[in-house]
């Protein structure tokens, strides 16, 4: 079930905008994610804050804009699905979502307009090694 979920949920850069793509025929009810950055010095790896968001009423075939990064972010930034809830799918658990980038050149899914709501924020950490 993994496999076909990062099928069908994408995460698609195009220049410094993020969007959150539904690739699937059906529409999402409920989806959380989370998103975070990992960077890894000499003596250290440190994890950002993880914000977490709720997104409902994806439409099939549509992209939600996320976020525009400014460029400045440190370490290598990722998204993953929290929950999912769909006629396809019902999903509750952790699992990263591939990113894409997109040039000007293909054609980008209409974007829906769903309210994103931040729900918590998980605290950062630093690991000696």
């Amino acid at each position: 079930m993994e496999k076909e979920i990062t099928q069908q949920i994408q995460i698609h850069f195009r220049g410094y905008k993020v969007f959150l793509v539904n690739l699937s025929q059906v529409d999402i009810d409920e989806l959380v994610y989370s998103t975070f950055s990992i960077l890894s010095l000499d003596h250290e790896i440190i994890t950002s804050e993880t914000p977490y968001f709720q997104i409902k009423n994806i439409p099939a075939a549509h992209a939600v804009h996320l976020e525009t990064l400014d460029g400045m972010e440190d370490g290598v930034i990722y998204y993953q699905l929290n929950i999912l809830k769909s006629k396809e799918f019902n999903f509750d658990g952790q699992l990263n979502l591939d990113t894409k980038k997109k040039s000007g050149i293909s054609t980008p899914p209409p974007t829906a307009d769903c309210p994103i709501k931040k729900i918590r924020t998980d605290k950062s950490s630093i690991l000696k090694i």
